[in-house]
């Protein structure tokens, strides 16, 4: 997200079905939204996000699954000429190597639909965890797909992220987690607006404490930096924030 203040909402619900040894279906509906507080931000930015997903697998061995998945995207524009939706077709593999080391890829095509332009484009997304030891891990994870954040006046935004995230259990009550992701963007124009690349590099640091059983304090540092064709969307931010989670 760009420089400014703003809410954030996501949620995620889904079911899953094994309808023998091999075969399950999981069905999944994701919604998440934003809203900014700068009204001349929230103009072009203020927007409601619709996934649904109808994913099939068969496991061909003990820890290799094949899998086939729809999904539908919708975005919403609160006031922004921006709307669009996506249909993809994917097919990827669910692999557990070990005990510690488990991996998922997807890859195939999106469908992308706006009142500016009409685009297919690859699609792809991987994702790989390995528990380094009893009290550490790591997760690395790569996509490429359109985007569907700062659309502004351009009829749409192709991206590439890669990151890391590692987690280490110092106690019992505390541990430590830090981050690292970069993202290159294009940003597709028309007529007289020009093409714009963009790079984004943010790193962050953070640890929890838990207090009780269900009850944990979260403490976190970010930093992002974002450099463009376009000098003005240029920016860099430090973040901190102090959370509390609760399990019921």
């Amino acid at each position: 997200s760009r420089n400014g203040q703003y809410f954030y909402g996501y949620n995620n619900f889904a079911v899953s079905y094994a309808w023998s040894e091999r075969f399950s279906t999981t069905s999944s509906y994701t919604v998440d939204g934003i809203k900014y507080e700068d009204s001349d931000i929230g103009d072009a930015e203020d927007r409601m996000s619709h996934l649904l997903s109808q994913q099939f697998s068969w496991a061909w061995t003990k820890t290799l699954k094949l899998v086939g998945e729809y999904r539908f995207r919708t975005v919403s524009y609160r006031r922004a000429d921006s709307d669009f939706t996506s249909h993809f077709v994917l097919a990827g593999v669910d692999k557990a190597w070990s005990e510690r080391t488990t991996g998922s890829f997807r890859g195939g095509a999106e469908f992308y639909s706006s009142k500016r332009t009409d685009k297919t484009a690859p699609y792809a997304e991987v994702s790989i965890n390995h528990a380094t030891s009893e009290k550490s891990s790591v997760q690395l994870f790569a996509s490429a797909g359109f985007d569907g954040s700062e659309l502004g006046s351009y009829d749409s935004r192709y991206s590439y992220r890669v990151g890391a995230n590692g987690n280490y259990q110092v106690t019992k009550r505390l541990s430590l987690n830090s981050g690292l992701n970069y993202a290159y963007s294009v940003f597709d124009g028309s007529g007289s607006t020009a093409d714009v690349h963009e790079h984004e590099l943010s790193a962050n640091a953070g640890l929890g404490y838990r207090l009780w059983d269900n009850v944990t304090m979260d403490a976190n540092y970010s930093y992002t930096i974002l450099a463009s064709d376009d000098n003005q969307r240029d920016y860099d931010r430090n973040r901190i924030s102090l959370g509390i989670n609760a399990s019921f």
